[in-house]
């Protein structure tokens, strides 16, 4: 047997040799789930999988079966855990190749799979076929989810929450150098010296500087408080539309913000994000207070007229005229694109109904507006792709549309039915 020496004061000692730790060899293991059922869970938990990391552990899958089934992931910004039970027998953790279990698990046909872990590998069995899948030893480095010290503790539903992700999320600039626009700010109004439980309120909106989301969540259930956040809540992007199809789902919605992190937690899972660090614009200084005109459209109806108008376009920067008036005796609004390599689009929408704020119409600095000075406060130019967004955004239910403007130089406020938020659009100036 080889020995071992130690050098010391006195010379060098004999020591004994050196053992390896004894580490006893995992049991075998074994579950049956729905196929699919089993692809749309892995491919939610995927999500939060690198697609580049030059840490290759973390393009593994983190799978337990103990008790439940449980399937984590996380690219260190991000955590996600969910359990479900199955038929299973055994106990063991192992890390899984994502890409590699989805793909497997999809070329099998069958209506159920039966995954059987043993030794260092994996077995998938469907009918009439099987695959083997090799596992990663390196359980113990994986990153364990963190605990969040929760500041605010918010009750909701989370299909409300699920609707006002989708009409602000398409607002979002993930490549702005301004981190902030690559979130969705989580504006939570609340007394945090009044005891728990108790009511607030929760908005989210979403913006790249040129356009601006709102949705309001309305009421919402603060159980827990142990301070107030000063600073703004932005929540990543990538992170919300992850896991917007698990937030639809849960009837009540458990969502815990500290001032790094945020959590939600639903049945039978729960997802972490770092916030996004940045400020986010004071959103509410953008919304006029007035409009000078406001007309009501059919939804469908529009967005079909801005995407024949903006055929004439030629790239995201051109926009397209608004220009409202009256044709026998009803409100349209005529949409022009032009270009020089395109031609020239046109297209006419009939209004359903014009309001008016006052008897005269009046500008900013509330000076009557002359005959001869109509056309300013009656035209407007935008990117149609941006009134196009929030368009095809809308549930089925919103058969109308607002648009709300002052003049070719203010922001254009638009409202649906059915929708308690507002989407505002900057104009862009005349000629372009």
């Amino acid at each position: 047997m080889k020995t071992y020496t130690i050098e010391t004061e006195a010379g060098p000692v004999d020591a004994f040799p050196m053992i390896p730790a004894f580490v006893a060899p995992k049991l075998p293991a074994t579950f049956t789930a729905n196929r699919k059922a089993l692809v749309n869970r892995i491919k939610t938990v995927a999500g939060f999988v690198p697609s580049r990391t030059p840490r290759a552990i973390l393009t593994n899958l983190r799978m337990s079966v103990n008790g439940t089934v449980e399937l984590s992931a996380t690219d260190c910004e991000r955590w996600i855990e969910t359990a479900e039970d199955h038929d299973r027998s055994g106990d063991r953790v192992d890390l899984v190749p994502a890409k590699q279990l989805l793909s497997a698990l999809r070329s099998l046909k069958s209506k159920d799979v039966t995954c059987e872990f043993e030794g260092n590998r994996l077995t998938l069995r469907g009918d009439g076929g099987a695959l083997t899948i090799p596992l990663n030893d390196d359980v113990d480095d994986y990153p364990a989810v963190p605990h969040v010290e929760a500041v605010v503790i918010v009750t909701m539903e989370g299909a409300k929450l699920a609707d006002a992700i989708d009409g602000t999320i398409f607002a979002t600039d993930c490549e702005s150098t301004r981190y902030a626009l690559g979130g969705i700010m989580f504006d939570l109004v609340y007394n945090p010296a009044e005891p728990t439980p108790q009511d607030g309120t929760l908005t989210l909106a979403a913006t790249d500087t040129r356009r601006l989301a709102i949705r309001e969540c309305g009421s919402v259930g603060i159980v827990g408080c142990t301070g107030n956040l000063n600073d703004t809540i932005v929540v990543p992007t990538a992170f919300l539309s992850a896991i917007r199809g698990m937030v639809a789902g849960e009837s009540c919605l458990t969502i815990k913000i500290s001032e790094n992190e945020i959590e939600l937690i639903g049945t039978n899972w729960r997802a972490i994000s770092r916030l996004v660090q940045g400020r986010f614009p004071r959103y509410r200084d953008v919304i006029p207070c007035e409009a000078n005109r406001q007309v009501c459209f059919h939804a469908a109806d529009l967005l079909a007229g801005i995407e024949s108008a903006a055929m004439a376009t030629t790239d995201e920067q051109s926009g397209i005229d608004l220009k409202f008036g009256n044709a026998a005796g009803e409100t349209i609004v005529t949409m022009r694109g032009k270009s020089c390599d395109k031609g020239e689009s046109t297209a006419v929408v009939k209004g359903a109904q014009v309001i008016l704020t006052a008897e005269k119409r009046r500008d900013r600095d509330g000076k009557n507006i002359h005959k001869n000075d109509r056309q300013r406060h009656d035209v407007i130019t935008i990117r149609p792709e941006y009134l196009a967004e929030f368009l095809r955004e809308l549930p089925k239910t919103a058969k109308y549309v607002q648009l709300s403007l002052t003049n070719c130089e203010s922001a254009m406020v638009v409202t649906a039915t059915g929708i308690d938020g507002k989407y505002i659009v900057m104009p862009l100036g005349r000629g372009k």
